[in-house]
Formats: structure tokens, sequence, C-alpha cells
């Protein structure tokens, strides 16, 4: 059993500023493909209780949001950028704000750390960059629309219980520790050097709702994996639901997954 849980990733401490301020309202579209390099976004969701004042348990999720590049960038670019996240009751806040003074792209980099959000949830990242090369900048400008569990398209019941698809792999192994789930969540990509993934995982609860977990944004690596997720048991939950798309060369294609929870 796990008894700690650690997140692999290098995080660059002193680049992290904590944002205040009007978010930016400027056209943008989701961009599945960039020749510039570019974030992908990692969010993770922490299911847990906490007392209140009169000492009563109270069900919480607190949110934290990486930008990583996966690896250093070598294209002697470096960059400006803004960073904006809008919640389920569709306020947008300023997460990530770089303007004043260029920066290399980090690799890995907190832009929200283990905040509650409002609504409880996202429903889309959206920013802006400025690539500096020499005398020559170029902007780019993108949005991550963060996947929903049900929509006009899709039902509970479109949901399987094994992996629909061979373009790609997600595996899930979970453990339990007291009142405590650790879940390690595996991204497995094969194929072209073009592509996008989205990804946005559920924990569905029979008294509490549906608690946003996990996802990955703009993903065009081989392989990824986070260990280690912990949500608390008390919570109940019942099935942990998978929802991705992956678009490799203009082709698209989404699987639809859960998993039932002992």
């Amino acid at each position: 059993m796990k008894k700690t849980y650690i997140f692999l990733i290098a995080l660059i401490s002193a680049l992290l500023i904590e944002c205040n301020g009007n978010p930016a309202d400027f056209f943008r579209m989701h961009v599945l493909y960039r020749d510039e390099p570019s974030p992908y976004f990692v969010i993770v969701g922490h299911p847990h209780h906490v007392l209140d004042y009169a000492g009563n348990k109270q069900e919480v999720n607190s949110y934290t949001i990486y930008m990583k590049t996966g690896e250093a960038e070598e294209s002697g670019a470096s960059i400006t950028c803004e960073i904006y996240a809008v919640n389920y009751r569709g306020f947008a806040d300023a997460l990530y704000r770089k303007t004043d003074e260029p920066l290399a792209m980090p690799v890995s980099q907190v832009i929200l750390a283990g905040e509650n959000v409002p609504g409880n949830g996202f429903r889309e990242i959206y920013g802006r960059f400025r690539y500096i090369v020499g005398e020559e900048t170029t902007e780019y400008v993108f949005s991550e629309p963060i996947l929903e569990r049900t929509d006009a398209e899709t039902a509970l019941d479109d949901y399987g219980d094994e992996w629909p698809d061979d373009a790609f792999r997600v595996v899930v192994d979970y453990e339990t520790e007291d009142d405590q789930y650790f879940f390690t969540i595996t991204v497995e990509l094969e194929g072209q050097e073009r592509k996008h993934l989205d990804l946005q995982a559920w924990l569905a609860t029979s008294d509490y709702g549906i608690y946003p977990f996990f996802g990955v944004y703009g993903f065009g690596g081989d392989r990824l994996e986070y260990p280690d997720l912990p949500a608390d048991r008390g919570f109940g939950f019942s099935y942990l639901y998978i929802r991705a798309v992956l678009w490799q060369e203009e082709a698209k294609t989404e699987a639809l997954y859960r998993i039932k929870l002992s």
C-alpha cells in the first residue's frame, strides 16, 4: 500500500507568479498542431474532507494545474505569456502572467496550486504566448475546452467497461489505504508525430455528485504517467469515468470508458 504520494514533475518554482487582475478577452481557438514549442496542461483534482468552523466534515475538491512542455526546448526562443481559466460558473481568472520580461519556456510550471474553484471545475483554459527570436515576435493564441462527461452527443450509457480503441490506450490502477484511494493513470500513444490528446476523468458518487479528477489537454507526446493521485474514500465513489479525444493528422478518435470502484 502507498503511504505517501508524489507527483513526478520537475517544478520551476522561481517562475511561479500569482496573478490578480482582469482576464483578457481575445479571439482564440482550439489549436491542434503547432510547429513552435507549445505547452500542454495537466489538471489534478483532489476530492477530500475538511472540517468547518463547527467541526463538521465538508466535501471539497481542490485543484492544481500544471503547464508543461515535457522537455527542455533549444529553439533559442524566449516567451511572454498569459494563461486564464473559465470556471463552471462562467467566470474567468488569470492563472499565470509573465509579460514584463521574456523568459525561456518552462519545462514544468505550476499555474494553480491546491485551490478550491467556484462551481467545482473548469470549462476552458486559454491563453496567449509571444515567441521572441531576435527581432522577430510570433503570437500564439489558443483555447483548450474542458471535456464534459455528458452533453448533447454523449450519454452515460455510452461509456463502456472495456477500453474501446487501439489507436491509443489509457490504463488506470488504484490501491486503497485506510480512508484513501491512490490512482495511477497512464496514457500511451503511438503513431504519427503530429497528435493532440485531450482527456478528462471524473469520480462519481451516489450522494455527493460528480468530481472532476484528472485532465490532460494538448498533449502530443508518446507516454504520460501520473502516479499516486489521492481521493478520500469517504465520498463513496462508485465509478471513475474517462472521456478522451485524440487527433492524429486530422483524424479524430474518441474513447469513453468507466471503471467500477470497490
